[in-house]
């Protein structure tokens, strides 16, 4: 019986990598869904009635729909990216899960200004640091299991 050698043991992603993969789309689904859930709920009680950590700024105001798209899109996300932890990863989900992290990092600096105004200063920079981890998580993820791909 051969034993592996070290070129095969890179030709198929291993077991652990597996395990990786899965667990990281696991983790990301559950608090973008958790989170996203929870942010569009307060949106909408802050803007019906005033309620909230954001309620007197988004109280009866036109933009609330924008907040409130948002964090229901990144629940929506979250969603999708629970599915997949049950399915066969394909590499390019990464790249679609680091996509959106570094998307919403982007709007979290570009809009940081308001993010001070609103007194929400540290929540954002939180968040932004999140969101920067998990994208690099992808990546790295994406190419160990991009090289695994090639070399078979």
């Amino acid at each position: 019986m051969a034993t592996p050698t070290s070129s095969n043991s890179l030709t198929l992603p291993t077991a652990r990598i597996k395990q990786a993969q899965k667990l990281l789309f696991l983790i990301n689904g559950v608090l973008l869904t958790f989170i996203g859930t929870v942010a569009a709920l307060s949106d909408f009680i802050a803007y019906q009635t005033g309620n909230g950590p954001l309620g007197a700024k988004l109280f009866n105001a036109p933009y609330a729909v924008s907040f409130f798209e948002l964090h229901g899109l990144t629940a929506f996300f979250g969603i999708l990216l629970l599915t997949m932890a049950r399915r066969t990863l394909t590499p390019n989900w990464h790249l679609a899960a680091a996509a959106f992290h570094l998307f919403l990092a982007a709007g979290i600096m570009i809009f940081w200004q308001g993010a001070v105004a609103w007194g929400v200063a540290t929540a954002e920079a939180v968040t932004a640091v999140l969101h920067a981890a998990f994208a690099a998580a992808h990546c790295l993820l994406y190419v160990r299991v991009s090289r695994s791909a090639v070399i078979r």
